[in-house]
Parts: C-alpha cells; sequence; structure tokens
C-alpha cells in the first residue's frame, strides 16, 4: 500500500516532506474518507444508530489525529509550506477544533498562502 510505501521513505530520509506530507493526504483522504463515508450511511432508523455513530465517529477522530500528526511532522521540516498549513487547519476543522482551525489560517495567510 501507498502508506506503507511513505513510511519506508520516511525510515530512509526523516526530512523527505514530501513522503511525509503524502502519507498526510492518503490517511487523511482514504482512510478518514471511508469512515466519513461510513457516517453519512449509518441507517438513522437503527435502534443502534447512536452507539454505530459513536463508534465510528470515535474511529474517524482516531484517523484525524493520526493524520494530524504526520501533517505536523511535515510542517517541521517546512514550517510555511501552504499546502501542509491548509492541511493542518483542515484537519482541526474536521476535529471541531475552532480555535486551532483559526490558528492555522492565521499562519497561512501571514505567509501569504491562498
Amino acid at each position: 500500500s501507498s502508506i506503507l510505501d511513505y513510511k519506508k521513505i520516511e525510515e530512509i530520509d526523516p526530512n523527505n516532506f514530501d513522503a511525509i506530507f503524502n502519507h498526510g493526504v492518503v490517511v487523511f483522504n482514504y482512510k478518514a474518507g471511508i469512515l466519513i463515508d461510513r457516517l453519512n450511511n449509518l441507517d438513522d432508523k437503527s435502534p443502534k444508530y447512536n452507539a454505530n455513530y459513536e463508534s465510528v465517529k470515535k474511529e474517524l477522530n482516531g484517523v484525524l489525529e493520526e493524520s494530524l500528526a504526520i501533517f505536523r511532522r511535515a510542517r517541521e521540516i517546512r514550517p510555511n509550506d501552504c499546502s501542509a498549513l491548509a492541511a493542518i487547519q483542515k484537519n482541526y476543522a474536521q476535529l471541531g477544533n475552532e480555535k486551532k482551525t483559526n490558528e492555522f489560517k492565521e499562519y497561512a495567510d501571514m505567509y501569504g498562502c491562498k
């Protein structure tokens, strides 16, 4: 899988921004995407809806925390990279952390990111 490929590159070159950033993208888009689809497709008529929702939401938050940590590693290499800043901002927004979302929007604005 591409996640394993990116992890191998990171082991060889821990400062490889592209590998680290792309690893975060795959985790965010693929792993979180599957869980978001699962949340959206839960049967809201089911008596187990709330339990199922909470279970998937907890798993999703774990994946979002995972991708956030990866994106933050990428940012350590390139602190003012607009892609990394946008990804971190999007991650915090998905996690519902408005304060951190706004903080990273301000960083992006400060660096002239669009």
